[in-house]
């Protein structure tokens, strides 16, 4: 237990400590998924997309970002798989878990949020590296800023990574059978938002909307959405079997 820097919860202790020792979990038990898969997808991807341009002509699109927020949901969904039974057996409550895993989602977006908006004010200051690479640069973007553009990606990953920690939660308490009835209903949430803006004839208010607040603006409205279901992540891994 000293290893991971975890105690038994009738010792008294730091409670920073023992959250500290939470997030320490996730990289102690699965470093690859915490640790490596992402570094090598992001310099993987990099250095695959510019040896394409190299040999065969300007591409590459934005697309760097949106494949890490994948790997964000991915890590976070092994958080609850492979880390959480782990921290009920070694002492820790829920709440401390919860909290550790957050603190690991918090650091990897931040760290990748300034990798992002680093690699996309170097595309752009050298025109994709003389290759025409774009993997990160968007003028929707970064038209704003490199502080908004480094916020975008920020609650875009953590929105993926608390997404991951919401289905795995599901998945650990009501069967994987939840996962699929949670999609039926995004699903049919935005079919009905898509009807109603049709029925009302409001598509072109609606590209002018996201045509003027822009992809910080929207990324700012998915705040409230984000707070939500990480409040539901806990009220559920609160009553779920370790």
């Amino acid at each position: 237990m000293s290893t991971i820097g975890v105690t038994p919860t009738n010792t008294p202790t730091n409670p920073g400590s023992r959250v500290a020792g939470a997030a320490r979990l996730h990289y102690l038990t699965n470093p690859w998924a915490f640790v490596w898969a992402p570094l090598i997808a992001f310099f993987g991807l990099l250095a695959v997309f510019v040896a394409i341009a190299a040999i065969a002509g300007p591409g590459g699109g934005t697309s760097l970002g949106p494949i890490m927020a994948v790997f964000f949901m991915m890590q976070a969904y092994q958080s609850v798989s492979s880390v959480f039974s782990l921290s009920q057996a070694l002492g820790l409550t829920r709440r401390e878990y919860l909290a550790g895993a957050g603190a690991v989602g918090l650091i990897g977006a931040v760290i990748l949020s300034i990798a992002l908006t680093v690699l996309g004010a170097a595309e752009h200051v050298t025109e994709g590296f003389g290759l025409g690479v774009h993997l990160s640069y968007s003028p929707a973007v970064f038209d704003r800023g490199l502080a908004a553009a480094l916020a975008t990606w920020l609650i875009t990953l953590l929105g993926a990574y608390i997404a991951g920690l919401f289905a795995a939660t599901l998945r650990q308490r009501f069967g994987s059978i939840a996962i699929w009835v949670a999609i039926l209903g995004v699903v049919v949430v935005i079919a009905a938002a898509a009807a109603v803006i049709g029925y009302l004839d409001a598509w072109p208010q609606v590209g002018n909307w996201v045509g003027r607040v822009g992809p910080f603006g929207v990324a700012l409205w998915a705040i409230p959405l984000e707070i939500i279901a990480a409040a539901a992540t806990s009220f559920i891994l609160r009553r779920t079997p370790a």
